[in-house]
């Protein structure tokens, strides 16, 4: 049976894989429509330097006429409490950018404008972070409006959408996150890194080496970012990346976090700032001890950090040898 049109168990979310979730397009206020899109076809060839996998998406076509646009609405439920929405854009192109998105809440006829993204995103997918206010009556819609400006770049550039959720509650701080069932706006890179970071948690690792207790309530109750090393992994390294964060020159900024590496055998832990713009990463802090760590704890890292350009920060693990290299991140916050 087909759930192309039936909304799923995730309420206004929709990841896009089986179809639009019951998503609809302005079918009157708007000159285009958004495209479900396969992202592993050969037909748009500028999308995009991914870091994270993306099978399907809905994206609009940048080579239409400058101020067209194309509007398209979530689901409708009550919200009775705060939420925040994520979800990923991919806004690109070579001569500059060559769209606009805007968010808005969408309630009995009544729009309020949430977010309006007019900066060019860089070449890989960007998370993004709207807070959603509550509203008792009548249900509320999300809508996405995308506006091309420029038609010049038409075959080098890109508007596109994926992976929309929703949480209860206030938006993460940028850049911050405590791993408790969800990753936030940090995602395992599969461009930079051979080896995945996973979401983990106490109760779901069994190895010998794990965290025993979860570092933010300090129990079993809690997750974190998990790598558990393996012989055939030697020296292979993994990405766990933050989203695109604004240039900060000349103020500094500090990045804290805890990391576990009990029965490490050779592997290593670093915190890089990477720039998407030219590809080059910087280091600010690096553990790699000369000879395994036989008791178990998790220890707290901090590195001050600036920049004059956006950028990401990346927790970089290079695996040892043999089995007792796992390592854990936890409560990273900027």
């Amino acid at each position: 049976m087909s759930n192309t049109t039936c909304p799923g168990s995730g309420g206004m979310g929709c990841s896009f894989s089986n179809g639009l979730c019951g998503y609809r397009q302005e079918e009157e206020d708007d000159d285009l429509d958004w495209i479900w899109h396969e992202g592993f076809g050969t037909d748009d060839p500028f999308l995009p330097n991914e870091s994270k996998k993306h099978g399907y998406y809905m994206y609009l076509n940048t080579s239409a006429k400058p101020e067209s646009t194309g509007i398209l609405y979530t689901t409708a439920e009550l919200v009775l409490r705060q939420r925040c929405m994520s979800f990923f854009a991919h806004m690109h192109a070579i001569g500059g950018n060559s769209a606009h998105l805007e968010i808005y809440a969408e309630s009995g006829g009544t729009k309020k404008l949430l977010k309006r993204i007019t900066s060019d995103l860089g070449p890989d997918w960007s998370m993004v972070q709207v807070p959603i206010p509550s509203q008792v009556f009548p249900p509320q819609r999300i809508m996405f409006k995308g506006t091309i400006k420029e038609a010049r770049n038409a075959t080098m550039s890109t508007l596109a959408i994926d992976d929309i959720k929703f949480t209860q509650g206030a938006c993460d701080a940028p850049g911050s996150c405590v791993f408790d069932g969800r990753t936030c706006s940090w995602s395992s890179s599969e461009t930079h890194g051979e080896v995945q970071w996973q979401l983990s948690n106490p109760n779901a690792v069994s190895l010998e080496t794990k965290p025993w207790l979860d570092r933010t309530f300090w129990d079993h109750s809690g997750g974190f970012m998990f790598i558990e090393a393996d012989p055939s992994l030697k020296s292979k390294k993994a990405w766990l990346m933050s989203d695109k964060q604004p240039r900060l020159y000349p103020s500094e900024n500090c990045v804290t976090f805890w990391y576990h590496l009990y029965g490490m055998e050779g592997t290593s832990l670093s915190v890089m700032q990477y720039n998407p713009a030219n590809g080059k990463a910087t280091s600010l802090w690096i553990q790699n001890p000369e000879l395994p760590i036989w008791y178990q704890y998790w220890a707290y890292g901090t590195a001050p950090y600036s920049s004059n350009q956006p950028y990401q920060l990346v927790f970089e693990a290079v695996l040892g040898d043999g089995v007792m290299g796992d390592v854990a991140i936890d409560d990273v916050f900027i």
